[in-house]
């Protein structure tokens, strides 16, 4: 189902909520786009057209969880407030709300329902005081948002940030994960794409030929290498595509 409207974002380097996976740590890491069209086929929390949305005249976003899909369409409604969309939060409260979840846990989870500490509290807040500019900020945008397979992207020359589940263990902690997903035909699928296109994944992943990105300090301290393949022109990149 697509859906076409004027958005959101959140600010350059943010995020606009909390997801598993999200890139707004390492978003800095990956070459500005080259055109005004972002295309982010595993849309989750879009960390990178976030980061660019100044510069961006449409962003595309596909995702096929569900839930994810209900909070872009949150965000999408312009008649939706910060307090619509999160409403304040206070320490022993239980919430439902998909944006107070996705704040007060930092993108973990799943959970349905949440008993909110003071830390999760504070996390809330922080994040309500953000909102409305990064709701501004998208809705200066045109955002058009698909929910299903990734396939479902329309055929244009873009900038097509790829975030697929990893490879392997990391990317089966999704609702529609790695084991979803064959990836010999995802891989035909991203050198097809026009444009210029930035596949993401983990170390030890076969499907492209991934060079090294950047190191990332995770949960308990555990380091992970951030892997990418680049198609299109070199200049697209500002580097040189292998």
């Amino acid at each position: 189902m697509g859906i076409t409207r004027r958005l959101v974002e959140a600010g350059r380097g943010g995020l606009m909520f909390y997801y598993y996976g999200r890139k707004g740590q390492v978003a800095h890491r990956y070459p500005p786009p080259s055109r005004d069209i972002v295309v982010e086929p595993f849309a989750g929390s879009a960390a990178y057209a976030h980061r660019h949305l100044a510069h961006l005249r449409q962003v595309v976003l596909v995702e096929r969880d569900p839930t994810v899909c209900a909070m872009w369409r949150q965000i999408l409604e312009p008649s939706q407030s910060v307090d619509d969309l999160c409403p304040p939060l206070d320490a022993g409260d239980d919430t439902t709300n998909l944006f107070h979840i996705a704040a007060a846990a930092s993108g973990g989870g799943p959970y349905g329902r949440l008993k909110a500490t003071p830390f999760m509290a504070v996390n809330v807040a922080r994040f309500r005081a953000r909102l409305a500019r990064d709701l501004a900020r998208w809705r200066a945008v045109e955002v058009t948002l698909i929910e299903g397979d990734y396939r479902l992207a329309p055929d244009l020359d873009a900038t097509w940030f790829i975030d697929p589940p990893y490879q392997g263990h990391a990317g089966s902690l999704y609702r529609h994960g790695s084991t979803d997903i064959d990836y010999p035909v995802l891989a035909a699928w991203c050198r097809a794409r026009v444009g210029q296109t930035i596949v993401c994944e983990g170390e030890g992943a076969d499907w492209l030929p991934f060079a090294p990105l950047t190191d990332v300090v995770g949960i308990a301290g555990k380091r992970n290498r951030e892997m990418v393949w680049y198609g299109g022109h070199p200049f697209d990149h500002g580097r040189l595509v292998v």
